[in-house]
């Protein structure tokens, strides 16, 4: 879910640009708990081409140079679930001063709030070697990850562009400044 609105107002008469910006995102992901990379490398980088899949008795087959792809994107394989989620809003304000012909004021300031979570469970599915023994596996794994952030970032400007005949100056000041 994305959401996105953009509003800017012009004041032609004293010179004045403001404008204001405000987005959000709400992403939810569930994939495998290998992982879409490690799912495209054991098909196309790791796996031999003519390995077996099964073996004879219709176990996963174990013991080749790389995963099994079958058992990588098995649903008993485990999960990755990510949820992040953020608000961003940006307030800007461009002034061409009056009288002063080139002279350019600008400020902006961005506030960013997110939080994110994670949650990996990880379990190798059984493979057994062709004499019928279990392949060795890693134990399960679960690993929780979370995230909370707020920033605010403040910029101002000024900067004057002016021709002179064949010579011109054009020259720009920029102070920023990010709090979290």
């Amino acid at each position: 879910l994305n959401l996105r609105s953009n509003v800017t107002s012009k004041f032609d008469e004293i010179g004045l640009e403001v404008g204001v910006n405000v987005t959000a995102s709400l992403e939810n992901y569930r994939e495998p708990s290998a992982g879409m990379f490690a799912i495209w490398r054991a098909i196309n980088q790791n796996t031999i081409p003519l390995y077996r899949a099964y073996n004879l008795d219709g176990t996963l087959a174990g013991g080749q140079d790389g995963p099994n792809p079958l058992a990588v994107t098995s649903k008993d394989a485990g999960y990755n679930i990510t949820r992040d989620k953020f608000v961003n809003a940006q307030l800007q304000a461009k002034w061409q001063v009056p009288n002063i012909k080139g002279l350019k004021l600008g400020v902006m300031a961005n506030y960013r709030d997110g939080d994110g979570y994670g949650k990996l469970w990880a379990v190798n599915v059984p493979l057994y070697l062709q004499n019928g023994s279990l392949a060795i596996q890693l134990p399960p794994a679960l690993n929780v990850s979370s995230y909370y952030n707020k920033r605010l970032y403040l910029e101002s400007s000024a900067s004057y562009a002016n021709k002179f005949g064949k010579h011109g100056i054009d020259a720009t000041v920029v102070y920023n400044q990010i709090t979290s």
